[in-house]
């Protein structure tokens, strides 16, 4: 009989009781810097001896502002003390912009990106080459756990105990012993770190994804200082359109079901609909959607439901977070998922619908306009090189339309002849029997998506056309359940990415997404890099401001904008085409004052 659980061996477990017995706590020497000709000495020495140096600073509050930096530590040699640098006794801060702006030396910190904002706050700008702990950490782990924090990275790296107690203690006044020892042991386990982290990665073969991350770090620490300008006047006018539309679906659904009842309460709205004559125990998406064409009233509720989350979550829920310069400032995660992408909170700036009325809510600022730079069909385009699709592949050589080539092979007509709602189910069988949905998954897809609804018949159907059109892509869905059956608990992107799933065994459709959408990630983050030191080299004035999936948004001078499309086209072309080979890689761009 199969075990379910694999518990440790006697040998595994003397080696962990081993590793804990012989976890220390270190003390780092520090000397406490108050005065500039103290502060000049030390950054005369650093920048002769030194082709790195750690920093991590000690604030006050978490909102980069003047001020709210208590201290900077730098530390550059295993054998010297940390310095401790009480940013408010320092009056000329000359010596710190010279020593941080040097872009000959390697700046390095744990969720460097926070201290860089912080930093800029107070006048002091960071220059690259970055080395982000937190990032590389991240990308060692793979997935197989989610801690980054620079007391686990330390522990797991260099088997060390940092004490963190004195992290929320009050930084406002003088500070105590213990806790200018906190700040010193921060900063001075970072030196110990980096060539131990860098050992790891290179042992893993992960230092190509980690160096592609700390590459990308100055843009996204650009995009979050930057933010994104939004019209509030056209933003009201947006929502005001959409709490309308919703409050004629409220009434709808009042008539229709004969009551006046709170909708958003899926208890009030079961009742109100048993009360009506359906006979159903939930209130579920999926459950509703199955009952639409016996019940039309269905069909409102779902759109209702659709409504009322883009208003609270968008439309509404952004007011909260517009700052008084009119712009959106999110909290961008470099690594914000297993494969790679980027996230964004507080607000999400990284899942804004395609929805025309409220992208064109995001404008420039005066004098500038945005170039909206998306790569067209760029998983699908990956796919098919992946799994090695001779259809697609000429296809998309010949610059076909995909989804029309799909729909006209359900219709049996040729391409020309296809209606919009007919391209539009090719769309839909493309991106969803891509990834290996089954029936039932990707009728349910269709209706909540699209506002396509289809029996379950049709369902198969439809599956069983797509896979004789391209059987290479069922081959590879075949190829990677025998893996997954066989225990496969890791996938990996083209250019070495990799994610562990080392708690529960992974989903099928997450075997056969990863390497997918983790090749998407590296190569947007490839293009991102490439396209600020292109920004960089010829002088723009132009920022990253959003980033999202397969789509970057640039903010540019307008009379640089012609130059900024070009080099924008060019670096994202390029990242791709080696990757893509002999499949071209086509970039949609559009310029203007609005995001839309």
């Amino acid at each position: 009989m199969s075990r379910r659980f694999d518990f440790y061996s006697k040998e595994q477990s003397n080696a962990l009781l081993a590793q804990l017995k012989a976890r220390r706590k270190q003390d780092f020497e520090y000397l406490v810097i108050d005065g500039e000709e103290h502060l000049e000495r030390w950054v005369v020495e650093i920048e002769r001896n030194s082709s790195f140096i750690a920093l991590d600073t000690e604030t006050k509050g978490l909102t980069p502002v003047p001020g709210v930096v208590k201290t900077l530590q730098l530390a550059y040699s295993e054998g010297l003390p940390v310095l401790i640098v009480y940013l408010d006794r320092i009056e000329d801060k000359n010596s710190l912009r010279r020593l941080l702006g040097n872009s000959k030396l390697l700046k390095v910190g744990h969720h460097l990106k926070f201290d860089i904002l912080m930093l800029e706050a107070e006048g002091i700008k960071v220059k690259p080459p970055y080395m982000c702990t937190m990032l590389g950490i991240e990308v060692l782990k793979a997935g197989a756990t989610r801690q980054a924090s620079l007391q686990f990275t330390v522990q797991e790296l260099l088997n060390i105990l940092l004490d963190k107690a004195e992290q929320t203690s009050d930084w406002e006044g003088e500070l105590s012993q213990a806790q200018l020892q906190y700040a010193a042991n921060d900063a001075g386990s970072l030196v110990k770190l980096i060539t131990k982290l860098q050992s790891r990665l290179e042992q893993t073969r992960l230092s190509k994804i980690a160096i592609l991350e700390y590459c990308c770090l100055p843009a996204v620490v650009q995009m979050q200082q930057r933010g994104i300008y939004l019209d509030r006047q056209r933003w009201q006018r947006v929502r005001l359109d959409y709490e309308q539309q919703r409050d004629r679906l409220e009434s709808k659904i009042y008539q229709e079901l004969g009551k006046r009842f709170n909708i958003v309460s899926s208890k009030q709205l079961l009742v109100a609909l048993q009360e009506y004559g359906v006979e159903l125990k939930s209130t579920n998406s999926n459950i509703l959607i199955e009952l639409v064409k016996e019940y039309p009233i269905m069909a409102t509720i779902l759109k209702y439901r659709s409504l009322n989350t883009t208003i609270s979550t968008f439309l509404k829920g952004y007011e909260e977070h517009i700052q008084p310069d009119s712009r959106l400032r999110g909290n961008w995660w470099q690594i914000g998922t297993r494969t790679g992408r980027t996230s964004c909170t507080e607000p999400n700036l990284s899942n804004i619908p395609k929805i025309p009325k409220i992208r064109a809510c995001f404008a420039a600022s005066e004098g500038y306009l945005l170039i909206d730079a998306d790569y067209s069909q760029i998983e699908l385009r990956l796919a098919a090189k992946r799994m090695g699709v001779p259809t697609l592949i000429e296809a998309f050589k010949q610059g076909k339309d995909i989804h029309a080539l799909t729909a006209s092979y359900i219709y049996d007509c040729e391409i020309d002849e296809l209606k919009p709602e007919q391209r539009k189910l090719g769309k839909i069988a493309n991106l969803g029997l891509i990834y290996g949905m089954g029936a039932e998954k990707f009728r349910l897809n269709a209706a909540k998506k699209f506002n396509v609804y289809f029996t379950l018949e049709r369902s198969k159907e439809l599956r069983d056309m797509f896979f004789s059109l391209y059987p290479e892509i069922e081959e590879y869905h075949q190829q990677c359940r025998r893996n997954w059956q066989q225990g496969q608990q890791q996938a990996q992107s083209t250019l070495g990415r990799l994610n562990i799933w080392s708690h529960k065994s992974p989903k099928l459709n997450q075997i056969i997404n990863y390497s997918i959408q983790a090749d998407c990630a590296d190569l947007l983050k490839q293009a991102i890099s490439d396209w600020y030191l292109e920004s960089l080299h010829h002088k723009l004035d132009v920022y990253l401001v959003l980033t999202a999936y397969d789509q970057l948004v640039i903010e540019v001078r307008e009379d640089q904008a012609q130059l900024a499309t070009e080099i924008l086209e060019r670096v994202m072309t390029e990242a791709g085409r080696d990757l893509l080979n002999p499949i071209p890689v086509v970039v949609d761009l559009k310029i203007g004052k609005y995001w839309s």
